[in-house]
């Protein structure tokens, strides 16, 4: 789950990530483009103005105009004399000189060169100037022909501009003061502390009027149609990238289903309730409801049979003994091949048990728990084991120090104690100890003895249901396999753990731990 997470949440985060980091390279880039055509348009007008003053000089004379008019704005202005390169230029063209430097190109008539203007922003020098460039391009031609002129200029701003008389704008006393002075105004249009754009007043001449220019807009790095378009194009993106996420997934959990539904594809196919579905999670659940229900027959049909197999077989089995017994009468008791029969039946019967005593516990039929005094059970277990195996010694170490009490089936524990140690009688040299003791408030039960030990690569397998080892240990065996697989199932009934190693003296150890829940600890005797 934390690795489904981990994947899932990745995948996304890198993803933001990545969108946020090419929204802001295009971004850049974008504004880098706009900013360029916002200065280009910005100082189309001034650049006009500076081309008709630069195409009615030469010579020294056009050396001197373009070095007042750099001095008046603050930026190079010069005349590049490549006419190749002005040939191949026909409108005006902007250019990127470094992070911020622009430069500006302008052709001239005639094919005398083209103008250069290299600055870096639009400033209030150049607005100041160009007012006054342009009242002195307008005084150049007579009073009649003054307004036509004039309106040819406009064309070429990108801003308005406007003749106004000075009494239409509210100014307040300093600026009419700077006005008489023939001293250009700017006022700044500002919102939230961000300069929005600006207007440029300039005196027209002797008269009551001014040289209106603008509003010129500032720049917006972020205007509303931008941001927005990023943003939803960003949504857009992620959506096909979660999209793409969830079809993956989809796509597995498909695989899951086609593998689920290959598990018994005769059984009636209860998965077909969800075909309406389009949820794929709701569709795996439905389809693994309908697998848990096959599984379920599967395990009802199996515990019939063997049921079924078990009860057939014991009316043969006693028929058999039956027969055996009137037989015994015409050979004599002490016949060897008829006490070898007697054995071998005895022997089904005990396999028959064992079948299906596992039948149930694999059954996990509902097991009525009570609480048992485990010391007491092991101590009889102890002495039962001893009458059955009476050349071994069998000895219980209590290690708990006070008297301990298990949440359990006092039957099947008793059955996994006689399990136990009837597999450690049948390999063990002289002795068997039953170890009682605490690790972490859980009650852990060792059956160790001195025998030959348990083959390292069979330990994993040891308790599946008719496992034989190769091993000494379980070549020559008596018993089917079933003992060991029975104490895991009482394990599991009873919430508990069971393992098997080698002890210090080579003799095999199983280990049965209960869980802390059910062991419950009582006061010390006195």
């Amino acid at each position: 789950m934390q690795k489904l997470f981990i994947r899932i949440y990745g995948s996304i985060l890198v993803s933001i990530i990545s969108i946020l980091l090419i929204s802001y390279i295009a971004l850049n880039t974008l504004n880098q483009y706009r900013y360029e055509q916002y200065l280009s348009r910005a100082m189309s007008g001034t650049v006009y103005l500076l081309t008709l003053g630069a195409e009615r000089q030469d010579g020294e004379k056009q050396a001197r105009w373009l070095a007042l008019a750099s001095s008046l704005m603050g930026i190079d202005v010069n005349v590049d004399l490549n006419t190749e390169q002005s040939k191949t230029t026909q409108a005006s063209e902007i250019t990127r000189l470094n992070k911020n430097r622009f430069q500006i190109s302008q052709p001239l008539s005639q094919d005398s060169g083209q103008l250069v203007v290299s600055f870096e922003t639009l400033t209030e020098e150049i607005l100041t100037a160009t007012g006054f460039l342009l009242l002195n391009e307008i005084g150049r031609h007579p009073v009649e022909s003054r307004q036509k002129v004039f309106e040819q200029i406009a064309v070429e701003f990108s801003f308005p501009i406007s003749r106004i008389e000075r009494d239409y704008f509210d100014f307040d006393s300093s600026q009419i003061e700077r006005l008489d002075r023939s001293e250009t105004i700017i006022e700044w249009d500002k919102r939230y502390g961000r300069s929005l754009s600006f207007n440029v007043y300039t005196p027209w001449g002797n008269t009551n009027d001014v040289l209106a220019m603008g509003p010129v807009n500032a720049f917006d790095p972020y205007p509303n149609n931008i941001v927005s378009g990023f943003f939803f194009t960003s949504m857009l993106l992620m959506a096909l990238i979660v999209m793409m996420i969830i079809k993956h997934m989809a796509a597995r959990l498909r695989k899951i289903q086609q593998q689920v539904d290959a598990i018994s594809p005769d059984f009636p196919n209860v998965a077909n309730k969800g075909a309406g579905e389009n949820d794929a999670i709701t569709l795996l659940n439905v389809k693994i409801k309908s697998m848990a229900q096959r599984i379920q027959k599967l395990l009802d049909e199996k515990a019939y049979m063997i049921r079924a197999i078990s009860h057939d077989l014991r009316t043969p089995i006693s028929k058999m003994h039956f027969r055996l017994e009137g037989l015994s009468e015409h050979v004599g008791k002490g016949n060897v091949m008829l006490g070898g029969c007697k054995k071998d039946l005895e022997q089904l019967n005990s396999l028959i048990d064992e079948l299906l005593t596992y039948e149930k516990l694999s059954v996990k039929q509902n097991v009525e728990f009570s609480d048992m005094d485990i010391s007491d059970l092991a101590i009889e277990q102890a002495q039962n084991a001893g009458m059955m195996f009476p050349d071994l010694h069998f000895s219980v170490v209590n290690k708990l120090h006070r008297k301990i009490a298990v949440r359990g089936n006092k039957v099947l524990v008793s059955r996994m104690f006689e399990n136990l140690l009837n597999n450690a009688g049948r390999y063990a040299k002289d002795k068997i100890q039953v170890i009682l003791e605490l690790n972490n408030d859980a009650l852990v039960i060792k059956v160790d003895d001195d025998g030959c030990g348990l083959d390292e690569n069979s330990l994993e397998a040891l308790f599946d249901p008719f496992f034989q080892a190769d091993s000494s240990r379980g070549a020559d065996s008596e018993g089917y396999g079933l003992g060991l697989a029975i104490v895991k199932q009482v394990a599991m009934q009873h919430g508990a753990t069971v393992t098997a190693s080698n002890n210090e003296k080579g003799g095999a150890s199983f280990r049965f731990t209960f869980s802390s829940e059910s062991t419950l600890h009582r006061e010390s005797e006195k």
